[in-house]
């Protein structure tokens, strides 16, 4: 059985932006950012690619024609060969009862209930609705599937299966937390041999929703909502966590059954109403002017209100538990919030905690895939990797090469030599983009679309952010490490691994010395392990650099400039190269420097 998962709505930009002003500042702010699709072959997973990369629009939301595309071509087949479509979204008349009861026993004003009610029935029936998507596929690619054909998955559901699907455990408890879905914000409970249960006792409705009021933060501190978010995390290190930890108990209130619920106007629909609210607890006569320290220490209080309320559900979820070895998976966008992921490594005794190389709603269109297959009994349990996306042979990179020739010189190197001259570069405070093999899939540079740079040297995070990212000087670099070396360097607790750098880790007190540019302020890295296994060219490099430099780590950056996606095809690679202060590109076997 062919599946044929897909994230994006048609027209999703111009809807939004029309009817809800998602324009300037708030342009992210739309269903089905992060589109996406994905193709499963016999209940494998064999191709996947985020529409952004092709585009080049962050975030790209609408109908994702080019990724299904690239899917189909690397499967060999085309469009009438799919058997099944998979949409991570069902705005379906169930799903929109179950959002309309929430709102009416919400504690949301009788206005405001009217509102949120007429802008959600319009998504739900206009903009989301079945229709649209059997429309979009029918317009850009011709064909109209039977009714039983497509599958429109809950949206929480395909979170929860593509973590499920990656984790490769069969049994395992979830904690999916987002933005929103179709009438949610957040579930738990657990799956066993395959079969969901959620705690409906549990559930969280959108006016309470932790990834709305951790965007809301992101948007008050002057950044962007629904891409910055992880800015607002990097910053929180700076910060006083007690100087507002005073107003805990105005924002949120903790209830039974592992649910909370925030105090202040929390909608969808975002107007800024909640600036008065937030003013009246973040600012007084004597702040600096929003200064730089009044944002850290918001941004640490909008960071410890995170952590609280994920452990007050996690506590709850669990004492539902008979099994208290089970695994635990996390996804949803709030899953991407690493250094929350940190505490519940510590706070919670589960045997191992799961996120996906694809947390963010990228990762639902595999979800709705894999749940497809599930259903049908095909859902193969095996090594996922993340690396699913498009490569270019030799000939192709040369091509790239060739139509910039005028400003790079090139050369083709045998294996080892192209490793020394790497590792000689970095070692000398080089900085290299490194463009190898399958794209990644998900938010973060994995080793075959990265920016490589030495960690011992202190003032390379200063570099990298100013010369090389063109970005906040706050912002913290990954380390990327041998997987046999990592416990040198890092605390990894229970977690044997960290594929996907989705955690920070305590550093050794030595690493701070060893590797400054790689340690936060708050003596964590975001770490990611390698073995040959994962990442072959990546893990031959950082073995030479070992053996040359005795450091088995390197700084690991997504490959892009500031506001751009991470680049996909060689000339996106060369072009940004150009763009940057990046001292030689490696591209597969070829080394290139500007002239």
């Amino acid at each position: 059985m062919i599946v044929l998962g897909i994230n994006g709505f048609d027209g999703a930009d111009e809807y939004f932006g029309k009817n809800l002003n998602r324009n300037g500042i708030d342009r992210y702010r739309v269903l089905g950012h992060d589109a996406g699709a994905c193709i499963f072959v016999d209940g494998v997973l064999i191709a996947a690619a985020e529409e952004e990369r092709f585009t080049r629009r962050k975030k790209e939301s609408n109908f994702p024609i080019n990724s299904i595309n690239f899917c189909l071509k690397t499967a060999g087949i085309t469009i009438n060969d799919v058997d099944r479509f998979a949409f991570p979204w069902a705005f379906d008349q169930a799903s929109f009862c179950a959002y309309a009861q929430g709102l009416f026993n919400s504690h949301v004003s009788a206005p405001a209930k009217l509102q949120h009610y007429e802008a959600q029935k319009k998504i739900f029936f206009e903009f989301g609705s079945p229709e649209i998507s059997r429309n979009a596929l029918l317009r850009h690619f011709g064909v109209s599937p039977e009714e039983g054909a497509i599958h429109f998955v809950p949206h929480h559901l395909a979170h929860l299966f593509s973590g499920y699907y990656v984790a490769g455990c069969p049994d395992a408890a979830f904690l999916i937390s987002d933005g929103r879905g179709e009438g949610d914000a957040s579930i738990l409970g657990r799956i066993s041999a395959g079969e969901v249960t959620v705690f409906n006792e549990s559930r969280i409705s959108l006016h309470d929703s932790l990834g709305f009021f951790y965007s809301k933060i992101t948007r008050y501190l002057g950044f962007v909502p629904n891409v910055d978010e992880y800015k607002v995390m990097g910053l929180a290190p700076y910060g006083d966590r007690q100087r507002f930890a005073h107003a805990v108990d105005a924002f949120v209130s903790f209830l039974p059954n592992g649910r909370y619920h925030l105090h202040f106007e929390n909608k969808a629909a975002d107007n800024q109403e909640y600036y008065t609210f937030f003013d009246a607890h973040f600012m007084s006569s004597d702040d600096d002017a929003r200064g730089a320290q009044w944002r850290a220490d918001v941004a640490a209080f909008a960071q410890m209100i995170v952590e609280r309320v994920t452990h007050h559900r996690l506590t709850y979820l669990k004492s539902q538990l008979s099994d208290p070895t089970l695994p635990l998976i996390l996804d949803g966008g709030v899953a991407l919030n690493c250094t929350n992921n940190l505490h519940v490594c510590q706070e919670h005794d589960f045997a191992k905690v799961f996120v996906s190389f694809a947390a963010n709603d990228a990762g639902v269109c595999i979800g709705a895939a894999a749940h497809v297959c599930h259903l049908h009994g095909e859902l193969q349990r095996h090594h996922v990797s993340p690396y699913q996306g498009p490569c270019f042979d030799s000939n192709e990179i040369y091509l790239a090469l060739e139509k910039y020739s005028d400003a790079i010189q090139f050369t083709s190197l045998p294996d080892k030599e192209l490793l020394d001259k790497t590792s000689r570069l970095l070692h000398a405070q080089g900085v290299v983009g490194w463009f190898q093999g399958r794209m990644e899939f998900g938010p973060r540079a994995l080793g075959n679309r990265s920016i490589l740079a030495d960690p011992t040297y202190p003032s390379m995070k200063e570099t990298l952010n100013k010369k090389v990212k063109h970005r906040e000087e706050f912002r913290p670099f990954a380390p990327v490490v041998l997987m046999d070396e990592a416990s040198s360097f890092f605390d990894l607790g229970t977690q044997s691994q960290a594929l996907f750098m989705t955690s920070t880790f305590p550093a050794h007190p030595s690493t701070s010395t060893r590797i400054p540019a790689a340690v936060h302020v708050d003596g964590t890295s975001r770490v990611q392990s390698v073995t040959e296994r994962e990442n072959e060219p990546l893990a031959k490099l950082l073995r030479h650099y070992h053996r040359l430099f005795d450091i088995p780590c390197l700084i690991n950056t997504s490959f892009n400039d500031n506001g751009e996606p991470i680049v996909c095809t060689p000339e996106d690679a060369i072009r940004c190269f150009l763009n940057t202060e990046i001292d030689a590109l490696v591209l597969n076997t070829f080394w290139v420097t500007k002239k």
